[in-house]
């Protein structure tokens, strides 16, 4: 049986279960959970959007996969579009996302989702899954599945999203590094406790509440990109209240890991880090620019590293942006796909101009190849984790 909620309470009676699946799941991650949707559709989806999670249970009336989705009104100048988009990305940056279902039901839930959506199709609409693992399940069968429809579809660019499969111990992942960072690494950690006697540590339930310390992270992460007469994607309103609200309930789930580095008590240093099963999620970064020469945000990220290995934890997601920090830690790349399609009539005329933008994309960026790089001082310090841009 299958059917689509639309309404926060139609979500909310199937979210427990939801969230079974997910918890059961070793695959699935947390981007698709229903606290990450959940908190989507009420702080970041428009007033003018309507959820849209297709469900799908069982002969025994069990719930046993979801898809979750977002139906907007998109325009062909004055021809109404009906568009379903992966949601829990737009504006938030969430990743892997895609089909929701244990393996052992996996098959019976994507035949479902698939001729559910292949109906939309056929009835006008377009559909747009982003985020999508490349090489997946879902993303592999949905790609075979719409070119044997005979419908027009288009592969969206893959972005990439850095992984680093975490060793037993921190000394093991030193040695991953090459010979100079790891020097360089160890140098400045000494550095910085010699010429401030920093201290170093993670916001926990029962330190200073949660508020105050985003507050101050808040204020670092806008001062150094007012440092560099850059824009933030944190201005948005609604991803600032996304965060905020999904850290404090990551924090009573325990999934929470902020990460300090304080001199004389004030921030300097601060990582938002998601602790998920056996992965850690690295989310947001900030410092404080004078202490560039230090390279504090590396060093801050590195301890990251140490406590998600320490934790027992198997990988550690950069997620999206391929800022070159990121390979230096010897994180590998992963591609996140995209998958539109439409049958006819506007839908596909929006599909084509969507190629057609992409490919101007493509011509616009060969031609900036030589632009300058983000800066990065000295080579050795980093800029803020493209998953919120």
């Amino acid at each position: 049986m299958l059917g689509v909620a639309t309404s926060l309470p139609e979500i909310e009676a199937i979210a427990t279960d939801w969230e079974n699946i997910v918890q059961q799941s070793d695959e699935l991650d947390l981007f698709v959970s229903p606290s990450w949707m959940m908190l989507w559709y009420q702080t970041v989806m428009s007033h003018r959007d309507q959820p849209a999670v297709v469900w799908v249970k069982g002969p025994d009336g069990r719930l046993v996969g979801v898809l979750p989705l977002v139906r907007r009104r998109r325009y062909l100048g004055p021809v109404p579009v009906t568009l379903y988009e992966s949601a829990g990305d737009a504006v938030v940056c969430g990743d892997h996302l895609g089909l929701v279902a244990s393996t052992r039901d996996f098959a019976y839930v994507y035949d479902q989702v698939r001729n559910w959506l292949l109906t939309q199709v056929d009835s006008g609409a377009l559909i747009r899954l982003v985020a999508l693992d490349e090489g997946g399940q879902f993303a592999t069968l949905m790609q075979h599945d719409v070119e044997k429809h005979k419908v027009r579809w288009r592969y969206i660019m893959p972005q990439i999203a850095p992984r680093l499969k975490l060793p037993n111990s921190y000394d093991a992942f030193e040695l991953l590094l090459n010979s100079r960072r790891r020097k360089l690494i160890r140098r400045n950690w000494r550095h910085i406790e010699r010429d401030y006697g920093i201290t170093l540590s993670c916001y926990t339930n029962d330190s200073a509440s949660l508020e105050s310390v985003l507050a101050e992270w808040f204020e670092l992460h806008d001062s150094l990109w007012a440092s560099r007469g850059q824009h933030t994607a944190l201005e948005n309103v609604r991803l600032r209240q996304f965060l905020q609200q999904f850290c404090q309930e990551a924090a009573q789930r325990g999934w929470l890991r902020l990460y300090q580095i304080r001199v004389n008590q004030q921030l300097v240093a601060g990582t938002i880090i998601f602790h998920w099963q056996d992965r850690a999620y690295y989310y947001q970064l900030a410092w404080d620019p004078a202490f560039a020469d230090y390279g504090i945000g590396e060093l801050i990220i590195t301890h990251s590293i140490r406590t998600a290995i320490d934790e027992g934890l198997s990988l550690f997601d950069f997620l999206r942006g391929e800022e070159q920090y990121k390979f230096r830690l010897r994180a590998q790349p992963y591609a996140l796909i995209g998958l539109e399609f439409a049958c006819r009539g506007p839908a596909y005329w929006l599909l084509c101009a969507g190629r057609m933008r992409e490919r101007i994309g493509q011509t616009v960026r060969r031609l900036k190849g030589t632009a300058k790089a983000k800066p990065q001082a000295g080579g050795d310090q980093l800029d803020e984790n493209a998953a919120s841009n």
